[in-house]
């Protein structure tokens, strides 16, 4: 199966990446070329992000507390494996 074929399923959505990395937003660069409804925003921009997918506002406190729970356990995680 073709590349194009592939990432063909998730043109139909709205897709918000966030990321402070310069090599992920060039990838989603690339791929809005294939799908124009995905961008990428950075950290700093993720209530926009939030707006862009279209979710509730009254649901964006619960998601930027599990973001940054997340966020604390990747962060955790990469200590724990640089410490061996």
């Amino acid at each position: 199966m073709g590349s194009r074929r592939r990432i063909a399923p998730a043109r139909e959505r709205v897709q918000a990446a966030v990321s402070d990395k310069l090599a992920v937003r060039g990838v989603v660069t690339a791929l809005s070329w294939y799908n124009s409804q995905i961008r990428s925003f950075t950290n700093a921009e993720m209530e926009q992000a939030l707006a862009y997918i279209d979710l509730p506002r009254d649901t964006w406190p619960d998601v930027l507390e599990k973001v940054a729970f997340l966020r604390r356990e990747v962060h955790r995680a990469s200590q724990r494996k640089d410490a061996r």
